[in-house]
């Protein structure tokens, strides 16, 4: 059976895939909640990023991904505790 949209599944008739029927369906008001939620801890999280990616030696101000944010943390850690290993 090939994929369909949820809007073509409503029109069908099918009792359970209604509107406002079934598990996944929600009020506007909960949808517009949620949305909000969403792009506010979208937002903490790239000020986080941000944050993290300015205090990192050798990039503040710099743009990188978050990935790439993630990989210095890395090794600036792991330097730090080699660092620390070899001085104690």
């Amino acid at each position: 059976m090939q994929h369909r949209s949820v809007t073509s599944l409503q029109g069908l008739g099918h009792p359970d895939l209604g509107q406002g029927s079934g598990n996944y369906s929600r009020t506007p008001e909960l949808r517009i909640s949620h949305k909000m939620a969403e792009r506010k801890r979208r937002s903490e999280m790239k000020n986080l990023f941000d944050e993290l990616n300015n205090i990192l030696p050798n990039s503040p101000g710099s743009k990188s991904s978050k990935w790439e944010i993630l990989t210095k943390c890395k090794c600036f850690f792991h330097a730090r505790k080699h660092t620390y290993t070899n001085s104690s």
